[in-house]
């Protein structure tokens, strides 16, 4: 927002050091901080499977239970929907 209002304003004075700073600061932040933040921070470990829920099931039960429960089963690579190609 300091460059933006001080962009608006004649490059003389106190504005000329503020745009300075500000536009300093711009690049240090995409050249130097985040680089550093992105190395110090630990990601968080990719799921085993896509099919496995990442969070805990909700109260009704997860999705693959309800329909092992209903009798169908998810891993039927025999599904008459399918397209052949597939």
């Amino acid at each position: 927002m300091l460059l933006v209002f001080a962009g608006g304003k004649p490059p003389e004075g106190t504005w000329l050091i503020l745009s300075r700073f500000g536009a300093a600061y711009y690049f240090l932040h995409f050249l130097v901080v985040l680089p550093v933040v992105g190395r110090l921070e630990t990601p968080l470990p990719l799921p085993t499977s896509i099919r496995r829920p990442v969070l805990r099931p909700s109260r009704g039960g997860s999705r693959s239970e309800i329909s092992q429960q209903a009798g169908h089963d998810d891993d039927n690579d025999n599904d008459s929907s399918k397209r052949p190609d597939q």
